[in-house]
This record gives C-alpha cells, sequence and structure tokens, in this order.
C-alpha cells in the first residue's frame, strides 16, 4: 500500500489549501493551527490577470506582470478531472513580507483550492540573480496572505515550482540564514498541524454519515500535510493508515452521491467524479464511472425573438430549437432542429410600385448546435466542489428571409437577408469565439430537472437598425438509465 499512497500523495498533494478550505467546515489548513501564523497582504497586478479555459488534455496559461517577468503553467493530460477556468494573476507588492530582501516575483491562481490530479509545472522567466551572500527563496501562502510558508523552488535562468494545488506561489530574496529558518519553521509546523487539523478532519471524514465536505475536507488536510513532507524530503508518519482507511470509504461515498446525482442534484454528481478520478489513480477497481456519464447528461432549449426597425421597413422573427443533447464527462454535443416558426416584415418603402404584394418565406440551412459544456468554475469554498457557472459552447444556426414580388416589365423580384444571423451576431458579439458563441452567467438549480437558465431581454443599435431580442435557453437534467 505505501507504493500507492506515495502516488497519490505525488497526485495530489495540496500546497496549503487556503479560501478553499476556510471558515468553520474546514478552515485553512495551514501551520496557523500550529505556530503562530505568518500573514501578509497582498496586492495583485489585476491589469495583467490572464484566464483561459484548460481541459482534461492538458493545456498552458501564460502572464507578464508590469516588470515584464513571464508566468506559464503548464497542465499535463488527466491535470483536472473537468474543464475548468483557469486563471493567473501577478502580484505587485506584499506588506509585512518576513524577508529581508522583499518580493521578487509571485502570482496568484485561481480557482483558489483547485486540486490538480497531475501536478502541473509554473515556470517563472526574468527573475534577476540575487546579490552576493544572498539567495532566492520560495515561498506560498493561502488565501490574501494567510499562512505565509516555505515552498521548495528549482532556481537556474528560470525559476520552476511544481504546482499540486491553487494558491499563491513566489519568490523572495533572503540570507542562507533566513532560509533555514524558514525551512525550520515549516518543518515544526507539519508536526503540529497532524495532531491539530489532519487527525480531527479524518476523524469526521471516516463516519458512516459524513458529508461530502467532511470527507474531502479530510483528504484536503491528510494531502496537504503529507505533501508539503514530501516537497521537504520527508514522509508523514501514519500517512499510509490513514490514507487507506480514507480510500476502503470511497467507494460507498460515491454510490452515495451517484444515487443523488440521478435525482437531479448535478453538484453530486461532479462530487461523485472528483472522487472516482481519485480511486482510479489509487487504482481501485470497479468504479461506476459508466453510471456518472449516464446521469451527467443534459438537454437544451432553445427559443429567441427578434424585432427590428430598419431605415426603410420593420421586421419580427421567432425561432427555436429542443432537445440538443450534450453530455458532460465524454465533452461532447449535438443538433436540433432549428424552427423558423414566424417571421412578419413591413413592405420596404423602396419596394417598386405596381408590384403585387410581396410575400415572405424562411429557410433553414443549418440546424441549432450545442458543441459541448466547457469552462466549469467550480467553488470549492468549504470543500464542496459545487458548480456556479459554465459555458455553453453553441451555433445558433443559420437561416435566411426572403421577400419575394412580381413587377410590371421585369417580372419576379426577390431579396434574400439573414437578418435573424446579423441581429444575432451584433447582439452577441462579445460571446462570439471563432464560429461559436460560449454562454455563461447561468441562472442554476438543484435538485430540479430544469437545471440552468439563461434569458436576454436586451436592446442594440447597429448603424440606422434597432433590434430588440428576448431568448431563454433552458438546460434540462436527463440523466439515462436506472441508478447504480
Amino acid at each position: 500500500m505505501l507504493h500507492t499512497a506515495r502516488l497519490v500523495a505525488a497526485i495530489f498533494g495540496i500546497v496549503g489549501c487556503g479560501a478553499s478550505c476556510g471558515s468553520s467546515a474546514a478552515s485553512p489548513p495551514g501551520t496557523s493551527h500550529a505556530l503562530q501564523s505568518v500573514t501578509v497582504t497582498e496586492h495583485l497586478d489585476t491589469t495583467h490577470t490572464v484566464s483561459s479555459a484548460v481541459n482534461p488534455n492538458g493545456g498552458t496559461v501564460s502572464t507578464v506582470d508590469a516588470k515584464g517577468i513571464k508566468f506559464i503553467i503548464t497542465f499535463p493530460a488527466q491535470a483536472l478531472p473537468l474543464s475548468e477556468k483557469i486563471q493567473l494573476t501577478p502580484i505587485s507588492a506584499l506588506d509585512r513580507m518576513p524577508l529581508s530582501g522583499g518580493l521578487n516575483a509571485g502570482v496568484h491562481m485561481a480557482p483558489e483550492g483547485t486540486v490538480l490530479f497531475q501536478p502541473a509545472t509554473l515556470t517563472i522567466e526574468g527573475v534577476s540573480a540575487p546579490p552576493a551572500g544572498r539567495q532566492l527563496i520560495g515561498f506560498g501562502y493561502a488565501g490574501s496572505g494567510q499562512d505565509f510558508h516555505y515552498y521548495p523552488i528549482q532556481a537556474g535562468t528560470s525559476i520552476v515550482f511544481r504546482i499540486s494545488h491553487f494558491s499563491s506561489v513566489g519568490v523572495g530574496t533572503g540570507s542562507p540564514q533566513e532560509a533555514a529558518a524558514f525551512l525550520a519553521r515549516e518543518m515544526a509546523a507539519l508536526d503540529a498541524y497532524k495532531s491539530q487539523v489532519v487527525l480531527p478532519r479524518m476523524a469526521l471524514a471516516l463516519k458512516r454519515d459524513a458529508t461530502f465536505t467532511d470527507f474531502m475536507a479530510g483528504f484536503i488536510a491528510l494531502t496537504t500535510w503529507e505533501n508539503r513532507n514530501e516537497l521537504l524530503g520527508e514522509t508523514g508518519a501514519g500517512y499510509t493508515a490513514l490514507l487507506s482507511a480514507w480510500l476502503d470509504a470511497l467507494p460507498a461515498m460515491v454510490l452515495r452521491l451517484l444515487r443523488s446525482c440521478f435525482q437531479h442534484y448535478v453538484n453530486a454528481g461532479l462530487q461523485a467524479v472528483v472522487l472516482i478520478k481519485i480511486a482510479a489513480r489509487a487504482g481501485l477497481p470497479d468504479q461506476p464511472i459508466e453510471a456518472a456519464d449516464r446521469c451527467l447528461r443534459f438537454k437544451v432549449d432553445f427559443d429567441t425573438r427578434q424585432e427590428s426597425q430598419h431605415p426603410l421597413f420593420n421586421a419580427a422573427d421567432h425561432l427555436n430549437a429542443f432537445g440538443a443533447p450534450v453530455e458532460l464527462l465524454a465533452g461532447t454535443g449535438g443538433t436540433a432542429s432549428l424552427n423558423y416558426v414566424t417571421y412578419t416584415q413591413s413592405t420596404p418603402v423602396s419596394f417598386p410600385q405596381g408590384c403585387s404584394p410581396p410575400t415572405f418565406t424562411t429557410r433553414v440551412q443549418q440546424n441549432f448546435e450545442v458543441k459541448g459544456i466547457a469552462g466549469l468554475d467550480i467553488d470549492k469554498e468549504h470543500a464542496t466542489w459545487t458548480l456556479t457557472d459554465f459555458a455553453l459552447v453553441m451555433k445558433p444556426g443559420k437561416a435566411t428571409e426572403t421577400i419575394t414580388s412580381r413587377c410590371p416589365v421585369v417580372g419576379s423580384v426577390s431579396a434574400t437577408n439573414m437578418i435573424y444571423n446579423n441581429n444575432w451576431d451584433g447582439l452577441h458579439g462579445d460571446e462570439q469565439v471563432r464560429d461559436h458563441f460560449e454562454i455563461t452567467g447561468w441562472t442554476m438549480t438543484n435538485g430540479s430537472q430544469l437545471f440552468a437558465q439563461k434569458s436576454y431581454d436586451q436592446t442594440a443599435h447597429f448603424a440606422d437598425v434597432t433590434t430588440h431580442e428576448t431568448t431563454v435557453i433552458k438546460i434540462w437534467h436527463t440523466p439515462e438509465g436506472s441508478p447504480p
């Protein structure tokens, strides 16, 4: 079991739990529980914040601070169990920093509390070499400056951190004596952290009726402690036995969560996936990922109405589509027939006199399409792993509107427009990414078949055209089959 324990520590190790474990349910697991805490006050360079979605296939996010220092975090495949929006914000200053040479560079990583299932690599480029007799010292802290602690680095032409959990890290300058004292304090703090945090939280986690919050908080505390030991080249006494007990309790927790998921508690399904991924890395057989996949399936309904006032005519349209499928774990979607319900248009002022009354026809050229759900914003506050927002990746389809009349001499006259699509593109330009649209800002419910809804009621002006839109997009939770 020791090999499995060390494997899980390497994969799931957490460096400072930070805000993700705040308050009474899972208070910050930093060394503040063991020794008098060192707290700094961070100042962030939000003008250089960069956000980017990273999926389970891996990826890279980078930013450059005001001094030209570059921060690059690289995620290997399977580092994240689900697609998440990753954010990097450079740290511009730290008040009360306990290193005599001050701050060289640092970065705040979000979402705070993100657990990586494979360690990522954070590289900092452009940090100046320290003066003679001084050295670069790595540090980390939780939240906005709590539990300021030692963090091992690889320093060369660039500075490299191994990242298994999101908080804040960086480098400062100090003397060799400061570095030694910093390290000694960290080692002493970890011994007390075990008795004051790890053991009480694991006792709650291993209760038969433990909540997911308590269960995950125990795991986070345990791996926080072991990972920080491992970074120092140590092994926490008793870690293997504690992890074995937690893994033994994991299958029953997964089944409870999946049964809740099939009752439309989608967050329980996401929580089950997190535990199933942990189980897979630890080598536990026969965990029901297939049931999680069947549970986390949805269908999308789309209904939109537009009213446009043009200088020469007015137009109104109504389109809808029902039941476009999307599978969260597979990351796939599908299409639904785009229906052009109604289209009305006044006769253009410039329409030739003497022509017959115009007729209006519509044609759908491409159906409504959902490509997937991405960029999950997961709130890990109190170790709950609840979904707060996401991006629905979709295409609204394509349609044309044709006006036709029969006129003297010239015969049939017609003109074809793309009023629906032109209006949609103009109204939703800030949501367009290349050839698709990413819809965020959802109102979500947990425990209801209607999982999420996004409504629009907006007016926009394009040159000499005014358009008003009312659109409703509904996402229904439609699990397939029976719970495990």
